[in-house]
Protein backbone atom coordinates (compact mmCIF):
# COMPACT_ATOMS: atom_id res chain seq x y z
CA UNK A 1 0.00 0.00 0.00
CA UNK A 2 1.28 3.44 -0.88
CA UNK A 3 1.81 5.81 2.03
CA UNK A 4 1.39 9.56 2.25
CA UNK A 5 3.23 12.11 4.41
CA UNK A 6 0.89 13.95 6.78
CA UNK A 7 0.83 17.71 6.18
CA UNK A 8 -1.08 18.27 9.40
CA UNK A 9 -2.06 16.20 12.41
CA UNK A 10 -4.76 13.57 11.81
CA UNK A 11 -6.47 10.94 13.94
CA UNK A 12 -6.11 7.25 13.06
CA UNK A 13 -9.49 5.70 12.21
CA UNK A 14 -8.56 2.29 13.68
CA UNK A 15 -6.77 3.05 16.98
CA UNK A 16 -7.95 6.69 17.45
CA UNK A 17 -4.36 7.81 18.20
CA UNK A 18 -2.83 10.93 16.66
CA UNK A 19 -0.88 10.80 13.39
CA UNK A 20 1.69 13.61 13.84
CA UNK A 21 2.64 16.02 11.09
CA UNK A 22 5.43 14.63 8.91
CA UNK A 23 4.72 10.96 9.64
CA UNK A 24 3.60 8.41 7.05
CA UNK A 25 -0.01 7.24 6.97
CA UNK A 26 -2.16 5.12 4.69
CA UNK A 27 -5.48 6.10 3.13
CA UNK A 28 -8.20 3.49 3.23
CA UNK A 29 -11.67 3.53 1.71
CA UNK A 30 -14.50 2.19 3.87
CA UNK A 31 -18.02 1.41 2.72
CA UNK A 32 -21.08 1.76 4.91
CA UNK A 33 -24.17 0.11 3.46
CA UNK A 34 -24.31 -0.52 -0.27
CA UNK A 35 -23.62 2.70 -2.19
CA UNK A 36 -24.34 1.11 -5.58
CA UNK A 37 -27.82 0.10 -4.40
CA UNK A 38 -30.03 3.08 -5.35
CA UNK A 39 -33.83 3.03 -5.38
CA UNK A 40 -36.47 5.37 -6.68
CA UNK A 41 -39.21 5.83 -4.09
CA UNK A 42 -42.24 8.05 -4.07
CA UNK A 43 -42.25 10.38 -1.07
CA UNK A 44 -45.31 12.64 -0.75
CA UNK A 45 -46.14 12.06 -4.43
CA UNK A 46 -42.67 13.02 -5.72
CA UNK A 47 -40.23 10.43 -7.13
CA UNK A 48 -37.04 10.52 -5.04
CA UNK A 49 -33.69 8.74 -5.52
CA UNK A 50 -32.69 7.03 -2.27
CA UNK A 51 -29.10 5.87 -1.73
CA UNK A 52 -28.63 2.96 0.66
CA UNK A 53 -25.03 3.71 1.71
CA UNK A 54 -21.88 5.75 1.14
CA UNK A 55 -18.10 5.45 0.80
CA UNK A 56 -15.66 7.44 2.95
CA UNK A 57 -11.87 7.82 2.83
CA UNK A 58 -10.15 7.47 6.22
CA UNK A 59 -6.56 7.89 7.40
CA UNK A 60 -4.81 5.15 9.40
CA UNK A 61 -1.36 4.31 10.72
CA UNK A 62 0.60 2.01 8.43
CA UNK A 63 0.82 -0.48 11.34
CA UNK A 64 -2.98 -0.50 11.82
CA UNK A 65 -3.70 -1.67 8.25
CA UNK A 66 -4.10 -5.40 8.35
Amino acid sequence: MKTVTARKQYTCYVCKAAIPQGYQYARKSITIGRPADNHVRTIQGMPTMVTEGFTANVKTHVQCIG
